[in-house]
């Protein structure tokens, strides 16, 4: 089995030292990107080239982590700014190699079947990615590298876990408990997390089927206590100049069936506000139904 390892786009901009022009930005000893490229690359952008530097760059180390992750073209939580790596088998870095500002080293057994190698580059499998995850990271990044592989990859939670023992493999158990393999976007696993982990008590359900009373079958985000719909990212997927109409049909079905609808967008979370927007709603009850309303 190979799972596709995406190319940045940058890629073809990447240039390989020795150079002697002082306007190239390394992203390693040996691979570096001009400065009008380099500066020209948005956060994801220069997090996957640098993960594919590492990774042309290292000789004998495997990718992991959320760099892993990112070469796939999978979600997770947060920015990072150095690639996680790990030797094959039983092999530790020495402590002179052990990290430095564009690569971390981690000592932990790794099989041959938990990587593979495409174009000469090693890579982990995402389930042990999302383990590692889990392992060197908090647990809202390790259940949203979880619930992500589990999205991409189908029913691998046997596979996150692992068959052989290792130190935190019982938090890795407990992580795995909390996620689920039908969030479609990092920010709404973020959102599910940061209410289970508050003092709101609800009823959560993700990716809920709803048939609304004009017979109409919808699909929404999360629905909280059977009656609060939760849309993340605000985005509407227009493809046509109809689909504003559609999606104005699709939340009248919803409130005219009795439900309520609160948009939530990736600022909302990160500035912290998204639990009190949803207790704000929820102490409204379920009587209160102006259809969708935003809270600022």
């Amino acid at each position: 089995m190979e799972i596709p390892v995406r190319v940045p786009d940058c890629a073809a901009h990447m240039i390989t030292a020795p150079d002697a022009r002082d306007d190239i930005v390394w992203l390693t000893k040996t691979i570096g990107l001009p400065r009008a490229v380099y500066e020209r690359l948005s956060p994801w952008q220069w997090e996957h080239a640098m993960a594919w530097a590492v990774a042309r760059s290292a000789k004998s180390s495997v990718v992991t982590g959320t760099a892993a992750l990112c070469l796939y073209g999978i979600g997770y939580f947060g920015r990072s700014t150095c690639v996680d790596l790990h030797l094959p088998g039983t092999m530790r870095a020495k402590s002179a190699n052990r990290s430095s500002h564009y690569a971390r080293y981690h000592s932990a057994y790794l099989g041959d079947d938990e990587y593979q190698e495409v174009n000469g580059m090693r890579v982990v499998w995402p389930w042990r990615a999302a383990r590692d995850v889990a392992l060197y990271s908090s647990d809202l990044a390790g259940i949203v590298a979880m619930d992500m592989v589990r999205l991409a990859c189908g029913n691998v939670s046997s596979r996150i876990l692992g068959a052989r023992r290792y130190p935190g493999k019982a938090r890795i158990r407990a992580l795995l408990e909390r996620s689920v393999g039908v969030s479609e976007s990092v920010i709404e696993s973020w959102g599910r997390v940061l209410l289970e982990d508050s003092d709101i008590t609800c009823e959560i359900k993700c990716q809920v089927r709803i048939r609304c009373s004009d017979g109409a079958l919808y699909r929404v985000d999360m629905l909280i206590d059977g009656w609060l719909i939760l849309e993340f990212d605000g985005m509407l997927k227009y493809s046509t100049q109809d689909d504003p109409k559609r999606e104005a049909r699709r939340q009248h079905s919803l409130t005219n069936t009795g439900y309520g609808i609160l948009r939530i967008e990736y600022r909302h979370l990160r500035e912290g506000i998204f639990v009190d927007m949803v207790r704000q709603a929820l102490s409204r009850g379920p009587g209160f139904r102006p259809g969708s309303w935003s809270i600022r």
